[in-house]
């Protein structure tokens, strides 16, 4: 993929200016202007939230998630990855390479967690008041 085209140029559909006035509507109609390789988490984030140019955009986020697993956007720690969890079953179902690498990335995560829930447990015992 070439990640200095924007996803007007990738989807091959230019938007009309918005309609709706508001911060969102108006960040995403611009971020659709913005090469792939300028995006950031937040971009991301922000995009995937609303379902924008899933097929472009899913990978990018896997490759910065498989990095930086809790990378945060503009909201808290993590947001990124949970943006993923709001796309639909049917996208994952139609992109099975997609769907394998976020399935490798759910099972990181279960390795975290566990890794976490032990460094707690033993922190908790350590630390005592």
């Amino acid at each position: 993929m070439d990640y200095s085209k924007t996803l007007e140029v990738l989807e091959n559909d230019i938007w009309e200016e918005p309609e709706f006035n508001s911060h969102l509507v108006t960040a995403c109609h611009k971020l659709r202007k913005t090469p792939l390789k300028n995006l950031t988490a937040e971009n991301l984030r922000m995009l995937i939230g609303q379902e924008i140019g899933l097929i472009y955009l899913i990978p990018l986020a896997l490759d910065i998630l498989e990095n930086h697993l809790l990378v945060s956007g503009d909201m808290y720690e993590g947001d990124l990855l949970c943006s993923l969890s709001g796309v639909s079953k049917q996208f994952w179902d139609s992109n099975t390479e997609l769907k394998a690498r976020a399935f490798d990335l759910i099972h990181s995560i279960d390795s975290v967690l566990e890794t976490l829930q032990r460094a707690k447990s033993k922190l908790d015992s350590n630390i005592s008041w």
